[in-house]
């Protein structure tokens, strides 16, 4: 029951997605709740519509202009040439970018000249200011060496202070030679006084309270004298050496300053100097890929019609040359505002151009504008541009050929006929016979149509963009039908997944 159930829900879908694209007057045949006489009034409602258009390219290679504001065309490649990738096409006026050019080399000059004096001097004070660091350095052992010589070990304050202290030693030798002297003297005389032994004892005394005195005036007053004049003398030469530095730190930082002024101006100079260049390059237009050659031509509009040849002026942006792809052609025309909503898309149509006036070109409507054409101010009716496809050119066709066209608006090529819209019985529905030699199951045919109606850019390809506007129930279909998975349904998935729906439709398997 479940697998009875499932072949009944996919045999359903299969009808659903695959009938839209059979033809209905071999699916319904004699349909009883259909009269003949409403066939024969909807075919006298037919109606063609004829306009007339232009053969153009359907993807064409622009060659713009891309030199800034206008300029005057000197030279141009004759129409209809056959030329090679790097062929010369156009050539523009360049005399005015030559001036500009010698000024911007001149200003790069002077930005380099600039830019190595700065150089020059920033480099001048980085070297002062090393040497000043060295300098310092010396300075600083200068300083230690002064203070060694004169309060270190063996230094003058030292050694003065040792010379004092070997004389106390030796009036202290002296004293007590002194003393046992009188108590010899004593000895030998009694009480006798020595008067003179008693005057050299007190002036031996008296020295060496003077040298004591002296050593504490050296270790104190001396010392810290010598101290303060040798800090002064020191801090002096470290203000200098602090302005210098201080000094030599302005330049540097000026120079940097300056040098990034001079580098932003010399960019600036360099980056003129290239644009220059480049408008200059743009003056010679080369054909980017190999082709035929075709003057571009805007939408024919009154008094506008621009014809490309030496002399003319040409503003930037402005297409100037194409190179079409001559196998990928289209019909675009203008159709009045009166029948524009009777074409839709894919609707088919014939053209024919008066130098192949036996030869009927099918094609396909592509492109319905929702804007009308510019128009002149006294022209008050508005045509909308139709653009269509050619889907068998021949060879033949030539670029800007006046072309007719007959835009079939009762036989649209992606649309079910207006009769099919009826209530029809289940009999009407039924399969033709098997071996039947009609087109109408052809998987070819019906491929064809599918990818006619669901390739809404007539790209080739069934896009992602283009398979979300499916109905819900046949995104799953075509979406299987990617087999490479590129996420792009192409005509032979679309085949090969048509294909399979129609066997097991048939029960085929």
């Amino acid at each position: 029951m479940v697998r009875q159930r499932y072949a009944c829900q996919y045999i359903g879908a299969v009808l659903f997605f695959l009938l839209p694209f059979f033809p209905t007057s071999d699916i319904v045949g004699q349909d009883p709740g259909i009269d003949r006489s409403d066939r024969a009034k909807a075919k006298r409602a037919s109606e063609t519509i004829r306009v007339a258009g232009e053969i153009e390219s359907a993807r064409s290679v622009d060659v713009r202009s891309l030199v800034p504001g206008t300029n005057t065309v000197l030279w141009v490649v004759a129409e209809g040439t056959r030329v090679k990738k790097g062929d010369l096409l156009v050539e523009l006026d360049k005399s005015k970018f030559e001036d500009k050019l010698q000024q911007a080399k001149i200003h790069v000059m002077v930005a380099e000249s600039e830019m190595i004096k700065t150089k020059s001097q920033l480099a001048q004070v980085q070297k002062d200011m090393a040497n000043l660091s060295v300098l310092v350095k010396k300075q600083n052992e200068a300083e230690t060496a002064q203070r060694d010589a004169l309060f270190g070990n063996g230094g003058t304050v030292s050694l003065e202070i040792q010379e004092v202290t070997n004389r106390i030693a030796v009036l202290e030798t002296k004293l007590k030679q002194l003393a046992q002297a009188k108590a010899n003297w004593r000895a030998e005389n009694g009480d006798k006084p020595a008067s003179a032994l008693e005057t050299e004892i007190l002036e031996c005394r008296l020295d060496i309270k003077l040298a004591k005195a002296k050593i504490s005036y050296l270790k104190n007053q001396h010392t810290n004298s010598l101290k303060k004049k040798l800090d002064f003398e020191q801090a002096m030469i470290r203000r200098q050496l602090n302005n210098d530095a201080r000094k030599l730190a302005t330049l540097k930082s000026g120079y940097q300053t300056t040098l990034q002024k001079f580098q932003q101006d010399l960019d600036l100079a360099q980056r003129e100097l290239q644009r220059i260049k480049t408008d200059i390059t743009n003056c010679r237009m080369v054909a980017p890929v190999d082709g035929t050659v075709v003057y571009a031509r805007p939408l024919a509009r009154r008094g506008t019609d621009f014809v490309l040849e030496p002399g003319v002026n040409v503003r930037e942006r402005q297409t100037l040359v194409q190179i079409p792809d001559m196998a990928n052609l289209q019909v675009r025309t203008l159709v009045n505002e009166s029948v524009i909503t009777k074409i839709r898309l894919g609707h088919q149509s014939t053209v024919t151009v008066a130098a192949l006036p036996n030869k009927r070109i099918k094609g396909v409507v592509a492109k319905i504008s929702r804007f009308p054409a510019p128009a002149g101010w006294q022209d008050k009716t508005r045509r909308y541009p139709v653009t269509i496809r050619l889907l068998d050119p021949p060879k033949s066709l030539r670029m800007q050929m006046t072309a007719t066209v007959e835009i079939h608006v009762d036989r649209p090529a992606r649309e079910r006929p207006a009769n099919n819209s009826k209530k029809r019985s289940d009999k009407s529905r039924a399969k033709p016979k098997r071996g039947s030699d009609s087109d109408a199951f052809s998987v070819d045919s019906v491929a064809k149509r599918m990818m006619e109606r669901y390739d809404v850019n007539s790209d080739g390809f069934v896009d992602q963009d283009e398979q979300k506007k499916l109905p819900q129930r046949f995104q799953a279909f075509v979406k299987n039908a990617d087999q490479n998975g590129d996420k792009k349904i192409s005509a032979k998935e679309l085949k090969k997944m048509t294909e399979s729906m129609m066997r097991r439709f048939r029960g085929g398997g």
